[in-house]
This record gives structure tokens, sequence and C-alpha cells, in this order.
């Protein structure tokens, strides 16, 4: 009887063997048809065999290896949410695997730029920081709790660096340019006393105005204006405040998408779209000539005055006719 049973033992435990065994063959099969396809075909299949064989073998030294390349394959199709099922599942039952360092990593890079839960990244990094004191990831889940302050200068200064160093005549893409002008935003929205943020205020209002979005533009100045007054370049920003209610918010408010900034408490599109406009261009251009009569700025707000409001009539008017224009075709055909 003994023997029986020593028989049956050992054609379950080959059966269990082989398909252990077919499992692993049939993953690498997956992983180099992954790798060779530059779609995304193979990826479900290959992460529903990943996730079988760790339902299968929960105890194999590979699950924890599995369940992180499911990770990596959700993240490489945007789905950020069940990569981070795979991770945290990493944590919860393999504490001791030895891709628990990545996994740490990985889950904090995720859910920083992607799920955006500062909370958890916070909780990851504090454990990581216990369990990997040594670890490659030390300086990231340090850097993480410095103040925000020097993190949004240290990410500006990192965006100026890059401009700075490409080849001579090419220009920076309008996302880096973007990136840059909400960082400004950004800095000065979370530190409006920093010596550094009128500054910020005018070269983001500069940046705006370059990318066409005007209402920012607007924000940054009438920032200045309200809260900089002993700014060195307070006339400078006094003038591009006005001539933007002079000659170009008219017409930009027009747009269908008008791009907004943390700064809108002040200045928001349903603020501007009730003020007379042109008005209130006329009176920052007195301002000017009465606080700065001998500086630079005077003469060109001379010349706002003599010609205020004529620029935007006529750029509005174009506008009007083009989208008339636009009317009638669309309507004939």
């Amino acid at each position: 009887m003994k023997y029986i049973l020593f028989g049956f033992l050992l054609v379950c435990f080959a059966s269990c063997n082989s398909e252990y065994y077919q499992q692993q063959e049939f993953i690498l099969g997956m992983e180099k048809a992954v790798e060779s396809q530059s779609n995304d075909e193979f990826i479900r299949p290959l992460i529903a065999n990943y996730l079988k064989f760790c339902n299968d073998f929960k105890e194999d030294e590979m699950c924890p290896v599995y369940l992180y390349r499911c990770a990596v394959l959700y993240y490489r199709v945007n789905n950020f949410k069940q990569a981070t099922i795979n991770l945290e599942r990493i944590l919860r039952e393999y504490k001791f695997s030895e891709i628990l360092e990545d996994t740490y990593l990985t889950l904090a890079m995720i859910y920083s730029k992607k799920i955006r839960n500062n909370t958890r990244v916070e909780e990851l990094y504090k454990e990581y920081l216990e369990k990997f004191p040594d670890g490659k990831g030390v300086a990231k889940a340090e850097y993480f709790f410095l103040p925000v302050k020097q993190k949004l200068q240290d990410y500006i200064d990192d965006i100026l660096k890059e401009i700075n160093s490409l080849p001579r005549g090419q220009q920076p893409g309008k996302g880096t340019l973007n990136s840059l002008m909400f960082s400004y935003v950004n800095f000065v929205q979370q530190n409006p006393e920093a010596p550094l943020s009128p500054s910020y205020c005018l070269q983001g209002a500069r940046l705006a105005i370059r990318l066409n979005n005007n209402l920012i533009a607007i924000q940054l100045l009438n920032k200045i204006y309200e809260d900089y007054p002993d700014f060195s370049q307070y006339p400078d920003a006094l003038l591009m405040l006005a001539v933007q209610y002079d000659t170009e918010i008219t017409l930009y408010l027009k747009k269908e998408n008008v791009l907004t900034s943390v700064l809108n408490d002040r200045i928001t599109e349903d603020k501007l779209n009730e003020m007379d406009l042109i008005a209130h261009a006329g009176k920052l251009y007195r301002e000017i000539l009465k606080k700065y009569p001998n500086h630079a700025v005077a003469e060109s707000a001379k010349s706002g005055i003599k010609n205020l409001g004529k620029k935007t009539s006529t750029v509005v008017k174009e506008f009007v006719r083009v989208q008339d224009s636009l009317n009638r075709i669309q309507t004939a055909g």
C-alpha cells in the first residue's frame, strides 16, 4: 500500500513540476515576444500569465519578480492604478524579496508623478529610509522631505540650465517654456515674501506673453502692481500691464480655452469680462506718468494714452469680420 501511495505522490509532484516549468517556459516565450514587438498586443496576455503563476505558486521566489514586471507593463500602457496594486502586493506579501528596494522606489515614483498621492509617497519614503539607509534611492527619498520652496527653486534652476545648454540658435520647446512659466507661478504663489518672487512674476509674465497666455500675464503683472511697489522694475511691469489691458486681453478673452493660473483670486476671466479694460489701461498709463515722469516708460505711456483703445478696436473688428466670414461659409455649405 505504501508503494502505491508513494507512486501517487510522485505522479502528483511530477505533474505539478511539469505545470510549473510549462508556465515558466510560456512566460519566457511571451517576454521575448513583447521585447521584439513595437506594439503592445502581447502585453496583456503576458500580464495574465504572470498573475496566473503568482496565484498558482505563491511561495515561489519568482512571484515578486513577476508582480514587479506586471507593474512595469501596466505602467507602459498607462494603467497606473493597476501598476500600484501589483507593487503594493509585493510590499504586503514579499517583505524579504530582493526586488523590495526597487518596489519602494518605483511605487513612490508612480504615486508622485502619475497619481499625485503625496501622503502615500511620504509613507513609502519614510519606510524606505528605515529599511535601506544606504540604498540607491536615499538621496531622492531625502529630497522629498526638503522644503517646497527649495524644491521649486531647484526645479526652476534645472529648467534654466537645460535652456542655457541648448546649441546656439536652438530655441526651447513650448513644453519647456510652459513648465518654466508655471514653475514661476507656483513659486510666487507659495513664497510671496521671497526676494525672488517679484522678479519671477515679471519673468513669468514675459513667458506668458510669448506663449499667448495673456490672462496669466495679467495675473502675474497685477501681483507686482499690488504687492511689490518697491520692485526695481516696477515701472516696466506697470507699462506691460497697461499694454495688456489696452491691446491684448480683449481678443484673448474671446478664445474658447482661456488658460489661467493659481494666482486667479484677484484677476479672473469673469472679472476681466466685467471690467472696462480700456479705461483701466488709461488709468495705468496716467499713473505711470504721475509716478515716473522722467523714466524711460513715460514716453510709451504718453503714446498709450494718445492711441488708447485704437489697436484693440481694430483687432476686435477684424476678429469679428473673420468669424462672420467663416459662419457665412459654413451656412452656405
